[in-house]
């Protein structure tokens, strides 16, 4: 009995070391289930921060619950650049369809990035929690925060991670892009786009973290309508054809 207890404790501590190992994320290039394509490298060294839930459906009611409380971080004020951290909601093994992530979070009010095929990210940050959580910034690609499951006893560690993952990122700024323009400031019934490189995609995100719009185009010149908006605060994103992205806020009267 002593020498299975001995054997497990070695099983589980070689366990935790090897959680404990990663000290920078597994990239990945991903189509999410809205079509849309990313690499998590590129994002960071655009300056993200990545929040990653792995989630296992349909029956892990601790990641629903994590997905409400990184939504209320998010949107707590306490992120010191929230227009700059994405969160991506995965599967955790690679049979999970879009379909079935689509109508689990539709279910639950989410409304982040959702990708299938998640195993092999999975299995090289240690294995299925409930859920899996890890945050990365920076052009290191460094872990700012990885743990197995979630408590909201976890909010400030995690928000921590953030404001300190997104001191460590360089953002590109608009200089970065040839003749950038968005104008009028603050709009009204529309806003115009204006860049000497060519646009591929747009979307509008509002104080929440919430997507309202997304377009993909091939432009330099987009009009985008805004009278279906309420007034308030927002953020556009958008990316160009050599794959670099700018964010911008944006004031709708």
């Amino acid at each position: 009995m002593k020498s299975f207890i001995s054997v497990m404790s070695l099983v589980l501590i070689l366990s935790l070391s090897h959680i404990q190992a990663q000290t920078t994320v597994m990239d990945f290039t991903k189509t999410d289930c809205n079509g849309v394509q990313t690499n998590l490298f590129q994002q960071l060294d655009s300056g993200y921060v990545i929040i990653l839930e792995y989630v296992m459906l349909p029956n892990c009611s601790p990641c629903v619950t994590a997905g409400k409380g990184l939504k209320n971080i998010l949107q707590s004020g306490k992120i010191s650049q929230p227009e700059r951290v994405k969160m991506f909601q995965i599967s955790y093994d690679n049979t999970t369809t879009c379909s079935a992530l689509k109508t689990w979070a539709n279910s639950n009010g989410f409304s982040y990035p959702l990708f299938e095929n998640g195993e092999d990210e999975v299995n090289y940050y240690g294995g299925m929690g409930m859920p899996t959580i890890v945050i990365a910034g920076g052009n290191a690609h460094a872990i700012a925060y990885q743990k197995q499951g979630y408590s909201p006893i976890d909010n400030n560690a995690i928000t921590n991670a953030v404001n300190n993952a997104l001191s460590k990122s360089n953002f590109i700024e608009t200089s970065k892009w040839n003749e950038f323009k968005l104008y009028p400031q603050p709009a009204k019934n529309s806003v115009i786009i204006e860049n000497g490189q060519e646009i591929t995609s747009v979307s509008l995100v509002d104080i929440t973290g919430k997507l309202v719009y997304v377009q993909q185009l091939k432009s330099r010149f987009i009009e985008i309508p805004l009278t279906n908006f309420p007034s308030g605060v927002y953020f556009i994103k958008c990316k160009d054809s050599v794959d670099r992205e700018i964010t911008k806020k944006i004031i709708i009267e």
